[in-house]
């Protein structure tokens, strides 16, 4: 379990630590973390995303997936980042559809109030610090 906090918001999630053992071995050994939530993904629609120190080093997709749900994280080893869809939103590039490691979701109280912050942000107040911690 992680506490991901940005602005005066603050969630818990659950990992996914049988589907996506390395790459969660990975997500957990860079804790904690104080990073820059990118405000809007370019290519994949409605989804944040942040830098994972060694994100880069899993060398394979476990739980593969393409769509991402409010809520729900995904490794992109391709290019060392986690999104944090916040909408409808597809692991996309330049070249088209993507995948990447689902790694966890969001749970508890203040999920939805977390993630009209992260649909805000992107409109009103830009770039924004992340801290996660290991609970």
């Amino acid at each position: 379990m992680i506490c991901i906090s940005t602005g005066k918001h603050t969630v818990n999630a659950e990992l996914f630590s049988n589907e996506a053992p390395l790459a969660v071995d990975i997500f957990l050994k860079a804790l904690p973390l104080k990073v820059k939530l990118k405000s809007h993904s370019n290519w994949s629609g409605r989804c944040s995303t942040f830098d994972l120190p060694g994100g880069q080093k899993v060398d394979k997709i476990e739980a593969p997936v393409c769509s991402l749900y409010p809520g729900y994280l995904a490794l992109r080893p391709d290019w060392g980042v986690v999104e944090i869809g916040y909408d409808a939103a597809e692991l996309r590039s330049e070249t088209g559809r993507e995948y990447g490691c689902l790694i966890g979701r969001m749970i508890g109280e203040g999920v939805d109030d977390f993630l009209i912050y992260l649909d805000a942000m992107h409109y009103t107040e830009g770039d924004q610090t992340l801290t996660i911690t290991k609970i």
